[in-house]
């Protein structure tokens, strides 16, 4: 930046015009925030995604009209803030956001409700925050018009299905560290509903299943048939199977029960799928209901359930994180005994049924029936 230009910038301080990026604002500073409110009510065109924004910011109070001496100092500052570790400030925000803060491989989903013009705070989460190893998300209201590349995140895979060109909306997508090695399970989706399968081999332990769902709130009970051949098919593998997605089914989280919807509570309970989510997810003024689940098959691999309190779309998100490397229980050896058909024959089998003297039978029932008769007269 020239002097010319930095006098401009002094006079009429923040143009939001000339904002590109979120990152041209610095939100470290709570008070900073809270005394340029009207400021930035009138400048930003659009709401913060948090209450702070990433490090790689200049302070708006530190820009003062009558010395350049402090906007020097807060260069120098902002060129420090610069070499913090993604670590190192996300552990400060992950507590007051109440997102994921232990260890661990940590998965996330949210009904974003149209994506493109969210992408912005998503990429900020993803890139900035770096809280996710996965982060998956439906309602993307994305098609075969928009291009992968127009939503790519830098550090991260794409996996996505939209919903067919005849209906609008729905659509699932799923942004993946490049760090993680997985898989897409085309072979588990069924092109009938909005679901996208997704395996995860970690390093010297068994790789697990992940399943991303959203199920239309107008949906028949056949969206139900269609997810359990889909849960059948993962489960006959006998792998570890996530469950992450808007069902539009309600979860009391005061019973712990499923809500109106007897055939999803038997098709869960037939696979050993547990909900973890116990808080609200979608919050409004006349009802608080859970309709954003977890399912896991191993709840003693989850070591935290979160549902972070912020909302870029009606719907809070829910996120979980699993351990990495659960310790196995090994089964022990069981002695059974069983009957050996190795040598059956069929044919010698039903001689012996015709060749039974099953009217011997019949005369051993009379004589009972004698003998109590006998024995009540004497």
């Amino acid at each position: 930046m020239n002097t010319t230009d930095r006098r401009n910038f002094n006079h009429s301080g923040i143009n939001p015009r000339n904002v590109k990026d979120r990152n041209d604002l610095n939100m470290n500073s709570r008070d900073s925030w809270e005394n340029n409110n009207e400021l930035n009510r009138q400048n930003v065109d659009r709401a913060p995604f948090f209450n702070y924004h990433s490090p790689n910011s200049v302070h708006i109070n530190n820009i003062n009209n009558s010395n350049n001496n402090n906007w020097r100092k807060s260069q120098k500052r902002h060129r420090k803030s610069q070499n913090k570790t993604p670590s190192s400030v996300n552990k400060s925000r992950n507590n007051e956001a109440s997102w994921l803060f232990k260890k661990g491989f940590k998965l996330g989903c949210l009904n974003i409700q149209h994506l493109q013009p969210k992408f912005e705070e998503i990429k900020f989460l993803l890139k900035y925050e770096q809280l996710f190893d996965i982060f998956g998300m439906v309602e993307t209201f994305l098609n075969d018009e928009i291009g992968t590349e127009t939503l790519q995140i830098e550090g991260y895979k794409i996996e996505r299905k939209d919903r067919n060109a005849i209906n609008y909306g729905g659509g699932v997508i799923a942004y993946i560290r490049n760090s993680v090695c997985h898989q897409r399970r085309i072979d588990l989706e069924i092109s009938s509903i909005e679901s996208l399968w997704i395996e995860i081999k970690f390093p010297n332990t068994n790789s697990i299943l992940i399943g991303i769902f959203y199920r239309p709130p107008s949906s028949f009970q056949s969206w139900i048939d269609s997810a359990e051949k889909e849960i059948d098919k993962a489960s006959a593998e006998n792998k570890e199977i996530i469950l992450l997605g808007d069902f539009n089914i309600n979860f009391s989280h005061i019973n712990h029960t499923v809500v109106g919807n007897q055939k999803w509570k038997d098709c869960i309970n037939l696979y050993g799928l547990q909900q973890i989510v116990h808080k609200p997810t979608r919050v409004t003024d006349k009802c608080a209901t859970t309709i954003d689940h977890i399912y896991t098959t191993d709840v003693d691999h989850i070591i935290e359930v979160k549902v972070p309190s912020y909302a870029v779309s009606d719907h809070y998100p829910v996120c979980v994180t699993r351990k990495l490397n659960p310790k196995i229980t090994k089964m022990e050896h069981l002695s059974i005994e069983y009957r050996s058909f190795k040598q059956f024959d069929k044919n010698k089998f039903i001689e012996n049924l015709t060749n039974t003297p099953f009217i011997s039978l019949n005369r051993l029932e009379m004589l009972m029936k004698q003998l109590i008769i006998g024995i009540i007269y004497f």
